[in-house]
């Protein structure tokens, strides 16, 4: 029974890492609740028509105009287009001990030998304003290149100096055979990193993402409510998503890194 729930443990998290979320709902499964709303950014800087431009910008505007000259910059123009997929993966919860180093085992050897593939691209890249879109998703080889294999999640981010972080999460139900239904349901992902300066790695990644109580008592891994094999493995849930003072989700989180690779559409 410990080497089953070690084993489904992994099917689990393998499910959980290879997705990203999209709050339009793009994956499979119905009835996605809605995630947080846009986070504001503040406007602007207006500079001055002062040829001094005696304001405390850059005289570009944008949140670029407010990056420490010593940051460094991504010197590609637009990043849109480029794609990436994760050359590492460590779990950091909510699992521990031994099932935590099982699992971490398992995505290296999956990651070296391509089983296991988390793809990344841009798609919208505006420094202007600092918006940076990503899609994330499952993927598979595709001869020299990559391919999702579903239309992938978006992630709005924002893109400061060299360092871009989640503004917008998202949702998205990714397939996963060894539950039944087959799908789970991830929501709240955030992605934050660092992109190399000539946009070929991307490092310091952390990912973020969270099963709700609710969505995983409707799933069932060999005959057992997901909820009831996640507590029976003393991981109660962590998370109170609605803020009403009960847990009511878990956390799972990720450290990664990430190279750069072609990925063709289908």
């Amino acid at each position: 029974m410990e080497f089953g729930r070690l084993l489904l443990a992994a099917l689990l998290c393998v499910g959980v890492v290879a997705c990203g979320i999209d709050e339009t709902y793009t994956g499979l499964g119905k009835g996605a609740l809605p995630g947080d709303p846009l986070n504001p950014r503040e406007p602007a800087a207006a500079c001055s028509s002062d040829p001094e431009c005696t304001c405390n910008c850059n005289c570009t505007g944008g949140p670029a105009a407010d990056v420490a000259e010593d940051v460094p910059l991504v010197v590609v123009d637009d990043l849109s287009g480029r794609s990436w997929r994760f050359d590492t993966l460590v779990l950091q919860g909510p699992f521990t001990g031994e099932v935590l180093g099982l699992l971490n085992d398992y995505f290296t050897k999956e990651i070296e030998k391509k089983g296991l593939n988390v793809l990344l691209d841009v798609l919208v890249d505006d420094r202007e304003t600092g918006e940076l879109t990503l899609r994330i998703g499952a993927g598979e080889v595709a001869g020299d290149a990559y391919r999702f294999l579903d239309d992938g999640s978006e992630v709005g981010c924002t893109l400061l100096g060299d360092s871009f972080s989640t503004v917008k999460p998202a949702f998205l139900v990714f397939p996963n055979a060894a539950l039944k239904p087959p799908e789970l349901p991830i929501r709240e992902l955030k992605l934050d990193g660092t992109v190399a300066v000539d946009g070929s790695t991307l490092s310091q990644g952390k990912l973020i993402g969270a099963l709700t109580v609710d969505e995983a008592s409707g799933i069932t891994v060999l005959g057992l409510p997901l909820d009831q094999f996640l507590e029976q493995s003393d991981i109660p849930p962590d998370l109170d998503l609605d803020e009403d003072g009960t847990k009511d989700a878990w956390e799972f989180r990720f450290d990664w890194t990430a190279a750069a690779i072609t990925v063709k559409e289908p």
